[in-house]
């Protein structure tokens, strides 16, 4: 089998373990990462379904500086308006967000990292990047 003939065999099972056939083509949208301090800020992924239908599936993932998935969820049927988080509290350095969706769905969503700390009476935000 050839390079690239693995490459789209290993793409269509990771597909698939997502829960996207793999018929359906998927696109990844990623974040520049942002750092936090454990302890003193987190890392938050947010995806919202900005569309009047639902979202089959999308997959969320926390990525560390050195590639390792950190944090990982799948969201099924998320419905117009709805939002998911995926929050790592208790990681420190620099992270990106990743999020797999059907290529069907790129144009209904918004998908972001934040890093916020508890400042008490609110949540102050001290990094922020948008997914593309």
């Amino acid at each position: 089998m050839t390079t690239i003939g693995k490459l789209f065999c290993v793409a269509g099972i990771a597909l698939a373990a997502v829960g996207i056939g793999s018929n359906v083509e998927a696109v990844v949208l990623s974040t520049s990462p942002v750092h936090a301090d454990s302890g003193q800020s987190s890392h938050s992924c947010l995806i919202v379904n900005k569309s009047a239908t639902i979202l089959p599936t999308v997959k969320a993932e926390l990525v560390g500086s050195d590639g390792t998935v950190i944090l990982v969820d799948t969201y099924t049927n998320m419905g117009p308006g709805t939002s998911r988080e995926l929050h790592g509290s208790t990681i420190s350095g620099f992270a990106t967000c990743r999020f797999t969706l059907p290529l069907q769905s790129v144009g209904k969503v918004r998908a972001n990292i934040s890093v916020f700390r508890d400042a008490g009476a609110y949540f102050e935000t001290l990094a922020f990047d948008i997914a593309r």
